[in-house]
């Protein structure tokens, strides 16, 4: 995945959502954590500690995470 650590994988899957077809993508981290939301995995890189705050932020920006949820964050 561009942006994300070593190790992330991700995939898509196509659910039914009032009748429509949505695609949503699911992410699984390298100790085998799923993540249904990307702010769930914006949260567990920021809980590990293992990137700084602005790469944090350039992660959040490739997963398209809305500056509002980000600074919930905080």
């Amino acid at each position: 995945l561009p942006g994300l650590p070593d190790g992330w994988k991700f995939r898509k899957v196509e659910a039914k959502q009032n009748g429509k077809v949505v695609i949503q993508k699911h992410y699984l981290s390298p100790n085998n954590i799923m993540f249904k939301a990307t702010l769930g995995v914006v949260e567990l890189l920021r809980l590990e500690g293992k990137l700084n705050p602005a790469q944090i932020l350039e992660v959040a920006k490739s997963l398209k995470v809305g500056d509002k949820k980000l600074k919930k964050l905080a």
